[in-house]
């Protein structure tokens, strides 16, 4: 992955941020990190097939057929091998310094399944702590003000395309 952008949402009632990456090429990575700041789970995307890795249930896959609506609830099944390398590929060179990145490689890489079960090695019940819980001070502002710019250009838009139509 490279060229990354991520997008961090504040808190929710239960303290929970979500943080986002966008990579070119079809990679989306959506981080959950608790209120003590550990990683509970990663949905990682490259095109059309999801891994998500879960602290306490390992890696699971999904694959998004063409025709299916955006909306649409992927079904996570156990990840096999063969995806699960397809992933690891995608992010084993990252020499980045982002902590959720190098997270979700560290997690790719160290997967082992000597039973040959196919089945997900279960995380240690203390995730290591790898963000602190407060996101930057300028980022909630920033954020909400982006947000209205948005849903205030999309009003005005909307406006716009009734009065044409009713001329």
């Amino acid at each position: 992955m490279f060229r990354i952008r991520a997008v961090e949402s504040p808190p929710d009632a239960g303290g929970v941020r979500r943080i986002w990456h966008r990579g070119r090429r079809g990679a989306e990575l959506l981080t959950l990190v608790d209120a003590r700041g550990r990683v509970v789970q990663q949905d990682f995307t490259l095109f059309d097939d999801i891994v998500r890795w879960h602290k306490d249930l390992g890696f699971r896959h999904s694959r998004v057929e063409p025709g299916t609506p955006h909306d649409a609830v992927p079904r996570f099944t156990r990840a096999a091998d063969e995806p699960l390398a397809h992933f690891r590929g995608a992010v084993e060179t990252y020499s980045g310094s982002d902590r959720f990145i190098q997270h979700l490689r560290d997690q790719l890489s160290g997967r082992t399944d000597a039973l040959g079960t196919g089945e997900a090695p279960r995380s240690s019940a203390e995730p290591e702590i790898i963000a602190e819980v407060e996101p930057a001070k300028d980022s909630s502002p920033r954020s909400a003000w982006l947000l209205l710019a948005i849903l205030t250009t999309a009003l005005l838009v909307g406006l716009g395309l009734v009065a044409l139509w009713r001329r």
